[in-house]
């Protein structure tokens, strides 16, 4: 397995939504609404990772305050990309006191009904889930700090 890259990759900005990859990471940060166009960049990069990363991906989810939650069809979209071989997610969701608190529950919740068949966290600071995901990994050293440095460049720059 190559050394962790420094920086997290950009694969496409679709209105309310960055797509980028960090290894065999895939790392969705979303600020505004999912569209159509940005669930299928996000079945384009999940099928280019995947080609590169036989052993599957690691999906990291970063929900801005603000962002509205995906209507049904949108979630649906979503769901099919995520089932094609992650073998781990974290969501960060970084709004701190009780809404933040009631709507990472929603978060688990929905993951429960929802049933992966591997390991799902919600979080409410990034660097916990880059840590946390990065603990996830298959093969190489995990890099925890590395990672939650890429990750929060990548969100800067992208928004």
């Amino acid at each position: 397995m190559s050394a962790n890259p420094k920086d997290v990759t950009t694969l496409a900005t679709p209105n309310g939504v960055a797509i980028g990859t960090w290894g065999d990471v895939m790392v969705l940060y979303q600020h505004g609404t999912y569209s159509p166009e940005a669930v299928q960049a996000m079945g384009t990069a999940t099928a280019r990772l995947l080609r590169e990363h036989k052993e599957g991906l690691r999906v990291l989810t970063i929900v801005a305050p603000d962002a509205p939650t995906p209507d049904g069809d949108i979630r649906a979209g979503i769901a099919k990309h995520m089932s094609q071989n992650v073998y781990a997610m974290a969501v960060a969701y970084d709004v701190e006191g009780f809404r933040g608190a009631v709507v990472r529950g929603v978060i688990t919740g929905l993951q429960l009904l929802a049933r992966a068949k591997y390991p799902v966290r919600t979080f409410e600071k990034l660097a916990d889930a880059a840590a946390w995901l990065e603990t996830q990994r298959r093969g190489g050293a995990p890099d925890p700090s590395a990672f939650a440095e890429a990750v929060e460049a990548f969100r800067r720059k992208t928004y």
